[in-house]
């Protein structure tokens, strides 16, 4: 049985209302949605973007060996490959060699010494001199010849535990080590 007091035409508009409503908030609901799914893809290529802006540089070790020039002393020399696989380009301010040895009281030591540029390793294997700073390409390579002036005496009296060639860019500090060095007898080298 119907009510004859409730009319029945103004509850019917305010369904149709609140359907619309209703209809608006579901298609408000796919487009928020479809807004963070770009969003989200868009941090996605960002992140992507950024880290690939920002790889960092990889050292190789090509080849090293110590020798001796009778006038000036012990020289260690060092063939390094430098990569740089960063979308951006890079700088390599100083290059330095990290020899960590054991001293008499039998604790692991430490000695920083900087590159002798006066002496110019052969250019053996078709390899140059590298001279800091070095400028590296995005996605691209340098290699080259780096040679440091042992202190007298020093091979004699310590015990060497690595050698670390450290380059030292603008934000990090890259190193590659050798354990063991060959002692080469006849190098010939260049002034």
């Amino acid at each position: 049985m119907i009510n004859p007091l409730i009319d029945w035409s103004k509850s019917e508009t305010e369904t149709a209302i609140a359907l619309a409503a209703l209809l608006f908030s579901f298609a408000s609901l796919v487009v928020s949605w479809r807004g963070f799914a770009v969003s989200k893809r868009s941090l996605r290529i960002s992140l992507s973007d950024h880290s690939e802006k920002f790889r960092e540089i990889k050292p190789y070790l090509i080849s090293c060996y110590k020798w001796t020039d009778g006038l000036e002393g012990k020289f260690a020399s060092f063939a390094v490959l430098y990569n740089n696989s960063a979308s951006m380009p890079c700088t390599i301010q100083r290059i330095d060699l990290r020899v960590s040895y054991v001293d008499d009281s039998d604790e692991v030591r430490s000695i920083i010494l900087s590159p002798d540029l006066r002496v110019r390793s052969s250019e053996k294997d078709g390899l140059s001199r590298l001279e800091p700073p070095l400028n590296i390409s995005a996605k691209s390579s340098i290699s080259g010849w780096v040679t440091f002036m042992l202190p007298d005496s020093f091979d004699r009296e310590k015990i060497i535990d690595s050698y670390s060639v450290d380059a030292h860019s603008s934000d990090s500090r890259i190193t590659v080590t050798a354990y063991i060095i060959p002692e080469v007898v006849g190098a010939v080298e260049q002034k």
